[in-house]
């Protein structure tokens, strides 16, 4: 009895157990790296956009906190807590005083019954420039200067800044009242008449303050507000 050695092959794979080729591996690879590349530029789009976004909303309170602020103040100037118990003629409170290089406005109002126009019942607002060059708003309170505007985060533009005070010739928009800065007769002020003209004058400015991002400065927002001083000039005086 022979025996004999038998030598098997081993079977060969069928299409459907084929490897995955070189190329099949190479494509893949660059459709998941492309496919990552989308995602990536989406995701960077998306953060600058946040971002940017942040950086408006930041500019957008800083303006108008500082804007709230001016126009609320100035509001106030001229009042006299005294005014309707005071045997005095004139409001020692009245006057305010407008300078327009830089833009700098100064006024009073009370804050007690003396009659005195005292140094913490004066206050004001400029546009500064400091040592380092960087502009902001500043308010006067008890005889100091204090920055309102952080210049960290952002800077005014001094030449689209401005304060000015507004009068019947203005032809700006929108205008002013047509009584603004005209003096208005009053003659029924008095019983027994006027020893002098009795009038009265209405005051009202424009705030304009233009704001550049630190961060991006390219991004600039303007803010205007027309106030519209409560306390009136009152000038004249009556007959005993």
């Amino acid at each position: 009895m022979s025996l004999m050695t038998v030598i098997r092959q081993p079977p060969k794979p069928g299409r459907g157990q084929a490897g995955t080729s070189l190329v099949e591996v190479m494509v893949g690879l660059v459709l998941g790296l492309l496919i990552m590349a989308g995602a990536s530029s989406f995701l960077l789009i998306h953060l600058v956009g946040a971002r940017r976004l942040q950086i408006e909303a930041r500019l957008d309170q800083d303006l108008r906190a500082a804007m709230d602020l001016v126009t609320r103040d100035l509001r106030r100037g001229g009042y006299w807590a005294g005014a309707t118990s005071s045997t005095l003629t004139a409001n020692p409170y009245a006057a305010i005083t407008l300078d327009s290089s830089p833009p700098r406005i100064a006024f009073a109002y009370s804050r007690d019954n003396d009659n005195t126009l005292g140094s913490d019942e004066q206050y004001g607002f400029r546009l500064n420039t400091d040592a380092a060059g960087e502009i902001s708003l500043d308010f006067l309170l008890n005889s100091a200067w204090q920055t309102v505007t952080d210049t960290r985060t952002m800077k005014l533009d001094l030449a689209q800044s401005n304060i000015e005070r507004l009068s019947v010739t203005d032809t700006s928009t929108p205008p002013a009242s047509t009584f603004v800065d005209q003096p208005i007769a009053l003659n029924n002020a008095c019983p027994n008449g006027c020893a002098t003209t009795c009038q009265v004058t209405a005051r009202a400015y424009r705030i304009t303050l233009t704001g550049i991002s630190k961060t991006d400065p390219g991004l600039t927002r303007t803010l205007t507000s027309t106030v519209r001083v409560r306390n009136d000039v009152v000038a004249g005086s009556c007959n005993p």
